[in-house]
């Protein structure tokens, strides 16, 4: 007997493994239905109501506040990031610069900046 499975085994797998998949987009299909279905529910009546109260919210103020606030620190921490990451490249580019002579000294280069970036004069 070969290592392959038997042609009767073969089709009982292709059948269950097809029983598995149809269950998970029924699943799947049913969970995005009533998903809808619950949403259909609010449309137009209820959510005026639901925004108007948002909306006179007494401690509005705070949450724009607070999500002005994560706004910026996101911000800030891209920037900080960014830079953190830059000045890395930097600080490892002659180690880099050095592997790569050794393993060809004919290679040529790509004119990246120190930090990484694109050479200004390529843009």
């Amino acid at each position: 007997m070969s290592a392959e499975k038997p042609l009767s085994f073969q089709i009982v797998d292709r059948v269950a493994r097809l029983l598995e998949l149809s269950v998970k987009a029924i699943v799947v299909a049913l969970i995005f239905k009533w998903g809808f279905d619950s949403l259909a529910q609010f449309a137009g009546r209820d959510s005026s109501i639901f925004l108007s109260a948002l909306l006179d919210f007494p401690m509005k103020e705070t949450f724009c506040t607070l999500s002005i606030s994560i706004g910026i620190s996101g911000v800030v921490y891209g920037r900080v990031n960014a830079k953190l990451r830059y000045s890395k490249v930097e600080d490892m580019q002659g180690h880099i610069k050095s592997l790569e002579v050794q393993l060809d000294a004919n290679r040529t280069s790509s004119n990246l900046t120190p930090k990484g970036q694109t050479n200004p004069e390529d843009k």
